[in-house]
């Protein structure tokens, strides 16, 4: 049953309480993004065994030799891209052992390796169009994810339509037997955001278990003899400050500039005719943080981000904007005008900010080139 369902039985939890299961039925549950596709589920185990595929013809350390000779930027930290090409962080049943955020994002690197090398790979067209699949749901999550108005099943059908298809590429490149429950699982996704209005995501709530796992969880074991019942204490608590907290501020955080700030200058300040304008570090702005030399995209334009501000009328960035010259299977390469714009954002605004971004060096043209 364990195998066939996705679940373990265990005494005493949510799932064998009675009073739990009245109030919270499992009918009622939604699958989510992170635990099909990202924590030990279908895009884990693809990243692993792609990767296994390159390195027929391309070794780790020659992988990462080759990101960095490319000069991509990523919104994530230096060390952790660098442990993607790591040999410890893939076990043994081709997974991806990083965080689901870093396998997310690293989907889309991954992608780009691929057609950098497939005229030196040897790789089944099967294969390439299962890994092809996964990238275009990937992004497709992404969109869903950054969206800031309720979703509705006209909203699914790209991702119902690129699942069902990743379902039948699946079982030709890698083999039937390799299939697993979350592959079945995965495929509830589209009728759970229609039920919440959103992309079901636990990143959030995986982030708080490993502060209260990794710190405070794991402090008081080595000091107290029955640490579960400090446990059971303690985690109702903070359910309960996250409950008010959303129920004051709404499921995404007001926008905030970030300190240190200072006025803007007075060229600004007048062209903007707000005398209160400030300048900031960066703006978290929903689940997105935007600082100065960031690309962000927004109805299929691009610009390059100056400075980052709040005054009178709001939030808003100084940026200059982008040209698109030409589209890529990988992404897309933008020539940097001289036209400066101070764009206002609102918190209705779908704003993405690209995973990786690079400039071409020496190029007179300025060209940037991204990636999603």
């Amino acid at each position: 049953m364990e195998k066939a369902y996705g679940f373990k039985f265990v005494p005493g939890s949510l799932l064998q309480d009675a009073e739990a299961r009245q109030l919270m039925p499992p009918s009622a549950a939604c699958n989510d993004v992170l635990h099909a596709y990202f924590c030990n589920g279908v895009a884990s185990w693809e990243v692993g065994l792609a990767m296994r595929e390159l390195q027929s013809i391309s070794d780790l350390d020659a992988l990462w030799h080759l990101v960095q000779e490319e000069a991509w930027v990523t919104t994530f930290p230096h060390g952790e891209l660098k442990s993607c090409f790591r040999a410890t962080l893939y076990d043994t049943n081709d997974g991806f052992k990083g965080s689901g955020t870093l396998c997310w994002n690293f989907v889309f690197l991954l992608y780009y390796l691929v057609h950098q090398l497939l005229h030196k790979a040897d790789l089944k067209p099967a294969v390439c169009r299962s890994f092809f699949l996964l990238k275009s749901i990937c992004a497709e999550l992404r969109r869903l994810r950054w969206l800031k108005r309720p979703l509705a099943a006209a909203d699914v059908q790209t991702l119902h339509r690129l699942q069902q298809q990743h379902q039948e590429a699946w079982p030709e490149a890698w083999g039937r037997q390799s299939m697993r429950p979350k592959h079945h699982h995965r495929l509830h996704l589209p009728a759970g955001c229609v039920a919440l209005s959103f992309l079901p995501n636990c990143e959030t709530h995986e982030a708080k278990h490993r502060i209260f796992k990794s710190y405070v969880g794991l402090h008081q074991k080595k000091l107290l003899n029955d640490s579960s019942r400090f446990q059971i204490a303690v985690l109702p608590r903070m359910l309960n400050v996250t409950l008010r907290e959303s129920e004051e501020n709404g499921l995404l955080l007001p926008p905030e500039l970030q300190k240190p700030l200072r006025a803007a200058s007075s060229e600004l300040r007048a062209f903007a005719g707000d005398p209160e304008l400030q300048s900031g570090k960066a703006l978290r702005f929903g689940k997105l943080l935007i600082r100065p030399q960031d690309v962000i995209m927004w109805d299929a334009k691009a610009a390059q981000v100056l400075e980052c501000f709040r005054g009178r009328s709001g939030f808003s960035v100084l940026t200059l904007r982008l040209q698109l010259l030409q589209t890529k299977a990988w992404g897309s390469v933008w020539q940097i005008t001289d036209r400066r714009t101070l764009l206002p954002l609102s918190p209705s605004a779908d704003i993405d900010v690209p995973t990786f971004t690079k400039i071409l060096k020496g190029n007179p043209k300025k060209e940037l080139q991204w990636r999603l």
